[in-house]
């Protein structure tokens, strides 16, 4: 156990160093930024290794490890070469977090002691919930004992799910193929804590808001009901949520500064992303659409070739990091989304495994589908704001007294990044009402709406700002006044 324990430090150790150099090629030198990146690279280097040996069916520790360990040497020497004053470079990163006040350094220490604390209870407690059992852990046994991730997991309790994305699941497999007991896996929900507190925290300073506003509002995210219900789970919805949340901080950057480095880190959560699950086919497009308006503006005024360059290399990252699932697909069943029917204006383009998987028969599992009965609307209500505590509550006040000033809104803010949020806020709520299983399993699925609730504390703080109302110091106090409201506290059982 000691040897593995050591291992699995050691290997995970050299990934992230070699994601730091990776960083430190690209270019990136914000302090909030940086962590961020350095775990989208972390996260991408895994699934890139992990698919390409499960591919080719050579997938186990002997050969995860040579390929880990070739890939520093390449990236090291890549940095060597390139970074002549790479001795500089590191001194100024550590003058960047040695400027951080002592407060700040005791508050993270106090962070960690009570992590640890509650990491220690995790560990313990054995693997429980169904999503788990049925197919994250089955998925995961499968791609070790094959050694391969071509090959389609059924049994009768997780029926077709064998055919859906499963990048986080070979995320899972590289753990267990060092460290082999589950055990592991229950810290990495815990861990994202820590990731969404640096994701959230980049793009509100993208967005210019003071540092308390900042900790309030990633605190106010952070103790939302469901999404503590995730940790100590295999539950995937946190960490599908912190690749979102990536997502747009490096859509705004791009947006702002147009460099490389943020195109090709936004490139790599949209593949990450899209090979997570199906639902991140709907939930990725407003961010595409967006970064394909930028390219036609761009190409419009700026150099052509540039942008050309840029386009290919999007879509080609995203092809190499969450393509793989829906090519697999449509070689074995013609169906890139299998089991689920594809159809456009009532034409199927691909067909599914049967009625229950069609457009129709899923959408009659959604909450839109039943939303129309009063008493459906009644434990709707009342289960969602059972399960998103206070925060979401105040969300829809403010957001429903936001439209008081929406005519200068409208006529004042011609801003790109919030028109994404005033554009994504009613869209990503539309897609969690939409979304399979939604209803007939209310109260667990409203994870579906953690996207969803992120854009409103992010347009919360954003309209705030611009129309200088003062309203958002009141508003993040009152949600974190709620944390003891709601289901919070069966979230931490």
């Amino acid at each position: 156990m000691l040897v593995s324990i050591l291992l699995f430090v050691l290997i995970n150790l050299i990934i992230a160093l070699t994601s730091v150099l990776i960083c430190l090629l690209l270019g990136v030198r914000n302090k909030f930024v940086f962590p961020v990146a350095i775990i989208i690279i972390y996260f991408s280097l895994i699934v890139f290794a992990m698919t390409v040996l499960g591919l080719f069916n050579i997938l186990n520790i002997r050969n995860y490890i040579l390929w880990v360990i070739i890939l520093f040497v390449l990236v090291l020497s890549l940095f060597l070469k390139h970074c002549h004053n790479y001795n500089n470079l590191v001194t100024s990163i550590r003058k960047l977090f040695r400027n951080i006040a002592l407060y700040k350094k005791i508050l993270f220490c106090i962070a960690i002691i009570l992590l640890m604390f509650w990491a220690a209870r995790i560990i313990v407690t054995p693997v429980w919930d169904y999503d788990s059992l049925a197919y994250h852990m089955p998925f995961v046994a499968q791609f070790i004992q094959d050694g391969s991730i071509n090959n389609i997991y059924f049994t009768a309790l997780s029926g077709p799910l064998g055919y859906y994305p499963s990048n986080i699941e070979i995320i899972f497999a590289s753990y267990l193929l060092i460290f082999n007991h589950d055990s592991i896996l229950h810290l990495i929900n815990l861990l994202l804590i820590i990731c969404y507190g640096f994701a959230l925290g980049a793009i509100l300073r993208e967005l210019k808001i003071s540092l308390p506003i900042i900790i309030l509002a990633i605190l106010a995210f952070l103790t939302i009901p469901v999404y503590l219900f995730q940790i100590g789970t295999l539950k995937i919805d946190n960490l599908f949520t912190f690749i979102f949340v990536s997502i747009i901080l490096f859509l705004f950057r791009y947006y702002s500064q147009r460099k490389l480095s943020d195109l090709l880190l936004f490139s790599l959560g949209c593949g990450i992303f899209m090979g997570s699950r199906y639902l991140a086919v709907p939930y990725i497009l407003l961010p595409l659409l967006f970064i394909l308006v930028i390219f036609v503006v761009d190409f419009i005024r700026r150099d052509k070739k540039v942008v050309i360059r840029n386009f290919v290399l999007l879509m080609l990252i995203i092809l190499l990091f969450g393509g793989f699932w829906y090519i697999r697909n449509f070689l074995v069943t013609k169906n890139p989304m299998f089991p689920t029917s594809v159809s456009f204006l009532g034409q199927n383009i691909f067909l599914g495994l049967n009625d229950t998987f069609s457009g129709g028969g899923m959408v009659t599992t959604s909450i839109f589908a039943n939303i129309g009965d009063l008493i459906n609307v009644k434990n709707f209500i009342g289960h969602y704001l059972f399960e998103t505590g206070f925060t979401a509550f105040i969300c829809f006040i403010f957001l429903i007294l936001a439209l008081i000033f929406i005519k200068k809104i409208f006529f004042e803010f011609k801003d790109l990044l919030f028109n994404f949020i005033i554009i994504g806020i009613p869209l990503y709520f539309l897609y969690y009402l939409c979304s399979p299983n939604s209803f007939v399993h209310l109260n667990q699925n409203i994870r579906y709406s953690l996207p969803f609730l992120f854009l409103c504390l992010l347009g919360i703080v954003f309209i705030d700002k611009k129309l200088n109302k003062g309203f958002v110091n009141k508003f993040l106090f009152c949600a974190l006044g709620g944390i003891g409201t709601g289901d919070w506290r069966r979230s931490c059982d």
